[in-house]
């Protein structure tokens, strides 16, 4: 690929991210558990990527890509009194 005028150019990137998560606090054994969950869904269209040719920085559009997961943690908080 050579560069030139065409080959610079190249789409506008657009992402969208939803989260939906909670928190909580409630007591265990008389001490206080935390928790939290989280969810999440990503989604890119005309992705940009880079990569080096011939000690040329190119940067592409590619494809839409979508990215989704959840998320989990608790934590129990004991004092010594």
């Amino acid at each position: 690929m050579s560069l030139n005028g065409t080959s610079l150019q190249y789409g506008r990137e657009r992402a969208s991210r939803y989260e939906l998560g909670a928190k909580t606090l409630i007591r265990l054994c008389g001490e206080p558990l935390r928790t939290s969950a989280d969810v999440f869904w990503d989604n890119f269209k005309n992705l940009q990527v880079s990569t080096l040719q011939n000690a040329n920085f190119i940067i592409l559009n590619v494809a839409g890509r979508s990215d989704y997961g959840r998320f989990y943690s608790a934590d129990v908080v004991f004092s010594f009194d």
